[in-house]
């Protein structure tokens, strides 16, 4: 059975605006195997390189302090935004134009599944959860573990690409919708327990 997210209505994909610093996104317990060290070194290569940037990231744990070090040490804290936990996923997901998890650890990935429900082009990494829910290239970007060149690389592509951008997020709201909604794990939920039912009568 997969996991599931309600699914948020009247959420619109977002149109790129020339004028603003785009806003990139991630959401998840400050924890080593999350992977948001990784997502601060591609963040300092795209400064690297060039492009302008924010990051929002949102939420809470024994990383945060070593997080905020990084941050100096890569010179990027000025452009590194620390929000603690976030309640309002809604109002979180609507400022953003990119939302990335780089998890090098990740059984499933509800994150995951919170941004592309919330119709943000999602870039998340291989492992296992996010490469059962990501279709790569179609409803959302994967790439390797533990590389911030290729998360960099990824990111850039979207922040180049409004129309691609705005492609994914709406095929990613329609993954959530045809696989993972409250409704449809219901249904599969509901039949196997049924299954379970019969199949005990008749052993019974």
């Amino acid at each position: 059975m997969p996991n599931l997210v309600r699914l948020p209505a009247d959420v619109a994909t977002p149109r790129a605006d020339p004028a603003r610093v785009p806003v990139i996104g991630a959401l998840g317990r400050l924890v080593p195997k999350k992977g948001f060290g990784d997502l601060l070194e591609a963040l300092a290569l795209l400064r690297a390189r060039g492009h302008s940037w924010e990051l929002r990231l949102a939420g809470t744990g024994p990383e945060e302090n070593a997080l905020r070090q990084q941050a100096a040490r890569l010179g990027i804290e000025r452009e590194v935004r620390f929000l603690g936990w976030v309640d309002d996923k809604r109002s979180f997901f609507a400022t953003l134009d990119v939302f990335c998890v780089p998890s090098r650890e990740e059984p499933f990935g509800i994150a995951v599944l919170e941004g592309m429900a919330h119709a943000r082009a999602t870039i998340a990494t291989d492992a296992p959860g996010p490469r059962e829910i990501v279709s790569h290239g179609r409803d959302g970007l994967i790439v390797p573990r533990a590389t911030p060149e290729g998360l960099a690389d990824a990111i850039v592509a979207l922040l180049r690409d409004p129309d691609r951008r705005h492609e994914l997020a709406r095929a990613g709201r329609e993954t959530v919708r045809a696989r993972f909604a409250l409704p449809v794990v219901a249904r599969q939920l509901s039949a196997v327990l049924r299954q379970a039912v019969e199949r005990t009568a008749v052993e019974v």
